[in-house]
Formats: structure tokens, C-alpha cells, sequence
């Protein structure tokens, strides 16, 4: 059996869509056999009693014109697994299946839940194109779908079907543009996880009118799940615009995670399971009350940006120099004297994250600031650069004196909380239009320009753990 942990606030989003691709050598965690999974996934694995216990329904979804012999799944994933040993340039990370784990509401009866993951299975068919094999798992009070598809495309014959080239969304950069698709599958992705968040938001609804619950508190449930595909902040804004003031306050600040997800009985932890067997349910997760030192970053180092482009500061060295310069460390990750494969960004001390966790990806760059190559990778940082150089010369031209921006972030991010929080309890006091509507528009809480001249905060008033971004005294250096 297998547990959902819980490691965000009781007002997060409970949705989860996860997915993975099954490869000889499990490449990024990924199953190491479609055959193997598939056999967990349908409970075809272990004793008649687990199985039971397990999984409740299993869904076969074939879009027209597919072959009978579609219909069985553990033919389609060996059949995979050779394809993809046949396929060119194959190797151990060559992808047979996809796999997706989509959480459900507990909330819902058992007959709800069925008509639930039957709904997403077949809208997972329809969206790729190509047949679906699913199960209903209900583990310890924690119901998910697990769904799986073949990454070839089925060719009927006179003997059955054979698998060919590879579906669209599995095609190479190069191949999806001559076909006339995104270069990019992110968007697909996106776009899947969207229609399943509103399959699960209206069941949710559905649920609460059943019951006879029609006032704000189901509706902000329902619409937790609605928009839990998007980015947190995006999720904050949501919810100020339609009064949800639990969510606001509690998610506003807090440091954005990804779910836990199931763990296995191999490894759940023995304190895990002591609870289990003396309580009878899952152990309370503690609400993580921290703000957000990755939100703090990414004010900090979007606010550089602007003052850079103010600056016509358009060299990766200029701008790495005008970053540390505000208390930011940037440095331009690779190999050493190539072109770099990324970029990250920290506070001095603090823990540093990628640029594309912050919106701030190296493509973002290359496209803001016109560079026609990657930058060299810093590598180790050299000698910086004297007073007087151009450099210099072009700050002092137009007035610009750099200063840390940990005090700015902190007291930026705080305000831009409390406005949050002052649109969701305004909103609290008119009555919802709609109850499930989609209409929820994004709000700009940002403080105006006289909060952000207040944002020098005293250093007693940072948060405890506010050493580690003390600036440094050392002379910086620069490539």
C-alpha cells in the first residue's frame, strides 16, 4: 500500500499530476520496465489480498480506428520495450510508455471517484491521441489514478498492429517543427494538467451542491483544486481575487514545494508506520511557516534586471558585476570555458537556485538583454574590475549607486502580502457571482513606488535565519 504525504499548509492545493516516462536505465526516476509498472498499476503483482486492497477499477481507453489487440495492456508495454531497443540512436534512455499519477479528491464516494478517474483517463486518450490503460488506487484514504501510454504510434494490420514512429508529444525539437508543433512539449503538458485540475474542480463542486454546501468555503476548496496546476504565486492571486483569505495568508510567503508524492511500503519511515499502527491514520505533517527565501531571490534579482536594462548594462560580465553588486550572486554554470548551460542566482551565504525556478532562465536572458550565444561558463571568479573602467563611468553617468537588496525583497514580498490579504477579505464581504466559475482574475499586489522607498529594513527585524545573507566584506571578483 501507499500514503500521500502532505508537506504545505491545510489550505494548498491537493492537486497532483505527475508524470514519468519508463526507460531501460529509469532515466530521471523513471520506471525501468513499462511491462513491470504496468503490471503494479493494473495489480497484477503480489497477492490476491494486496491487489484487492489496492486497486479498485481498471480503465482501457482505444481512440477510433485502434486494432482489438490495443486492448491489452501488458502486450502494449512489452511490444514498447522492444520498440524503443529498435528505435535509431536507442539507447538505455530511450522512453518505451508514459506514466501519469493524478491524486484525487478523498472527499468524493467511491462511485464519484470511479466516474472521476474514468473521465481523466479517457480525456488523457483523446488529448495524446493514442490508447490509455488505467487504475483506480485507493491506498490509505489516499485515492489516485495511475494511467500509462504508449510513446509509438499504433499501425493496424492484417495480424493485429505493430507500433511505428513515435506520437507527436514524443518527437525530437527538430521533428515537432517540421510537423508544425511547438518546439517545446511543456505547453502540452501544461495544457493536460489544466483540463484534469478542471475535471477534478467540478467533481469537487458537484460534490459540495449534493450536499447542500453552496457558500464561499466549498466554493474556494473546489477552486484550490481548479488552478492547483499553476505556480503558486499565480495560485495567490487566484485566491485574493475570489476572497480566499485562509489561502492568502497561509501560502502568500511560504516557500513553494512540490508534493511528497506516494511513498511505497519499501520506504516509508518507521516513525511513519508506528503512527499508522497506533493512531490509524497518516502522522500530521508540521505547517511549514518560513517565508520564502527562493521568493525573496527572485524580487531581488528581477528588480537587477530592470535597473540593468535602465542602465543599458548589456554584457554577461556587466551584469554579473551589477548583481553582486546588489547582494546577489550570479554565476553562469558548465563546463568550465564553454558555453553555459544555465545560470543561478543567491543571496551572499544563502542557497542559490536556478534561474529558470526564478523566471530567469538563461533563454530569458539571452532574449532580454539580445546576446546571440550563450555566455562562457564563470567557472571561478577572477580579479574585478578598477574604478574607471566604462563600466563604472556609465553608472555614474546616470546616477546609479548599487546597494543590497535582501531588506528591499523582504519588505517588497511582505507588502505585496498584506495587499493580497487586504483584496481576499474585501472580496469576503460581497457575494460570490458564480459558485465554480473560472472567471478569477489576476490581481497586481505589488507595493507602489513610495512603500518600495521604505523597503531599508534594520537588521534586528530580518528573520532568524537572516545571517546567512549578511553582505560580504572581501573584495568581489569578476571574469
Amino acid at each position: 500500500m501507499a500514503e500521500m504525504t502532505n508537506n504545505t499548509t491545510a489550505s494548498a492545493s491537493q492537486f497532483h499530476f505527475h508524470v514519468v516516462k519508463s526507460s531501460a536505465s529509469g532515466f530521471r526516476k523513471g520506471p525501468q520496465s513499462a511491462f513491470g509498472k504496468l503490471c503494479y498499476d493494473l495489480g497484477l503483482d503480489g497477492t490476491a489480498e494486496s491487489r484487492l486492497e489496492r486497486v479498485v477499477v481498471v480503465f482501457v481507453n482505444l481512440p477510433d480506428q485502434c486494432p482489438h489487440l490495443a486492448h491489452n495492456p501488458l502486450l502494449m508495454a512489452r511490444r514498447c520495450e522492444l520498440r524503443a531497443y529498435e528505435s535509431k540512436f536507442a539507447n538505455g534512455r530511450t522512453s518505451q510508455m508514459m506514466h501519469f499519477t493524478v491524486a484525487l479528491p478523498d472527499m468524493l464516494d467511491q462511485s464519484s471517484k470511479v466516474a472521476l478517474a474514468e473521465k481523466i483517463n479517457k480525456n488523457i486518450s483523446d488529448f495524446f491521441e493514442c490508447p490509455n490503460y488505467g487504475a483506480l488506487h485507493n491506498d490509505l484514504g489516499n485515492p489516485h489514478l495511475h494511467a500509462s501510454i504508449p510513446l509509438f504510434r499504433v499501425i493496424p494490420t492484417s495480424k493485429g498492429y505493430e507500433l511505428g514512429q513515435r506520437i507527436n508529444h514524443a518527437l525530437r525539437p527538430q521533428e515537432r517543427l517540421a510537423r508544425g508543433l511547438e518546439r517545446s512539449r511543456v505547453n502540452e503538458l501544461t495544457q493536460i494538467r489544466q483540463r484534469v485540475a478542471q475535471l477534478i474542480a467540478d467533481a469537487v463542486h458537484r460534490h459540495f451542491v449534493s450536499l447542500g454546501h453552496e457558500d464561499a468555503k466549498p466554493h474556494h476548496v473546489a477552486e484550490r483544486w481548479r488552478w492547483g496546476f499553476e505556480a503558486l504565486e499565480v495560485q495567490v492571486q487566484r485566491a485574493a481575487a475570489r476572497g480566499d483569505v485562509d489561502f492568502v495568508q497561509e501560502n502568500a510567503l511560504r516557500e513553494p514545494t512540490r508534493k511528497r508524492g506516494l511513498k511505497n511500503r519499501y520506504d516509508r519511515m518507521e516513525s511513519d508506520m508506528f503512527a499508522l499502527e497506533h493512531s490509524g491514520s497518516a502522522p500530521a505533517q508540521p505547517k511549514p511557516t518560513e517565508p520564502s527565501i527562493r521568493l525573496y531571490t527572485q524580487i531581488a534579482v528581477k528588480r537587477v534586471l530592470q535597473l540593468a536594462q535602465d542602465a543599458k548594462i548589456r554584457k554577461p560580465r556587466w551584469l554579473r558585476r551589477f548583481m553582486h553588486e546588489h547582494g546577489i550572486g550570479m554565476d553562469f554554470v558548465g563546463t568550465q570555458d564553454k558555453p553555459a548551460r544555465g545560470v543561478v542566482f543567491g543571496f551572499f551565504d544563502g542557497p542559490r537556485f536556478s534561474g529558470s525556478k526564478l523566471g530567469v532562465s538563461i533563454f530569458n536572458l539571452k532574449k532580454l538583454f539580445g546576446w546571440s550565444v550563450n555566455p562562457i561558463s564563470s567557472g571561478l571568479l577572477e580579479k574585478a574590475e578598477h574604478p574607471g573602467t566604462q563600466y563604472d563611468e556609465q553608472l555614474r553617468a546616470l546616477g546609479i549607486v548599487p546597494k543590497d537588496l535582501f531588506s528591499y525583497a523582504v519588505l517588497y514580498a511582505n507588502k505585496w502580502s498584506e495587499n493580497l490579504q487586504s483584496i481576499a477579505i474585501q472580496k469576503t464581504s460581497h457575494q460570490i457571482d458564480s459558485v465554480g466559475s473560472q472567471g478569477d482574475t489576476q490581481l497586481s499586489a505589488h507595493p507602489t513606488e513610495t512603500e518600495q522607498s521604505k523597503a531599508k529594513m534594520e537588521q534586528d527585524n530580518r528573520p532568524e535565519y537572516g545571517s546567512l545573507y549578511l553582505r560580504k566584506t572581501s573584495n568581489p571578483k569578476f571574469d
